[in-house]
C-alpha cells in the first residue's frame, strides 16, 4: 500500500483506533506515572554486590522540592529476588499489553476479524 494511502485509511480509523484502545493504554500511562521513581532508579542507579555477603544493593539521588527549593537526596537500598522477579512481571505486563494494542490497532485498520474462537 503506498504511504499517501496508508497515511488516509490511518486518519480514517483513527477515532475507532481510540476507542478501541484508551482504556488498556490509559492503564498503561497511569502505571508508567506512578512507578516512574522505580524508572529513575533503573536508569540512573549505581548497582553493586556486597563481596562479603553477595547482596545486590542500588544507589541513586532524587530531588525534592522543599519551599520551592530543589533538595537532592542520595538513599542506598537492597535489591530482593522478590522485588526483581516483580519487575521482570511488570515489564513482562507492559510488553503483552504493547502488543495487544498493536495487534488491535492492526485488525482495525485492517479491518480483519479474529477467528481464533471459531
Amino acid at each position: 500500500m503506498p504511504i499517501k494511502d496508508l497515511i488516509t485509511e490511518l486518519r480514517k480509523y483513527s477515532s475507532r483506533i481510540i476507542e478501541i484502545h484508551v482504556q488498556d493504554f490509559g492503564e498503561l500511562i497511569d502505571w508508567v506515572d506512578h512507578y516512574k521513581l522505580n524508572r529513575h532508579i533503573a536508569a540512573h542507579g549505581a548497582f553493586f554486590q556486597t563481596a562479603e555477603t553477595g547482596v545486590l544493593r542500588v544507589l541513586y539521588t532524587h530531588k525534592r522540592k522543599v519551599n520551592g527549593e530543589n533538595i537532592y537526596i542520595e538513599e542506598e537500598t537492597t535489591i530482593s529476588r522478590e522485588l526483581i522477579l516483580s519487575l521482570i512481571q511488570d515489564a513482562d505486563r507492559i510488553l503483552r499489553t504493547m502488543v495487544g494494542i498493536t495487534l488491535q490497532i492492526e485488525r482495525s485498520v485492517l479491518n480483519i476479524k479474529d477467528h481464533s474462537s471459531t
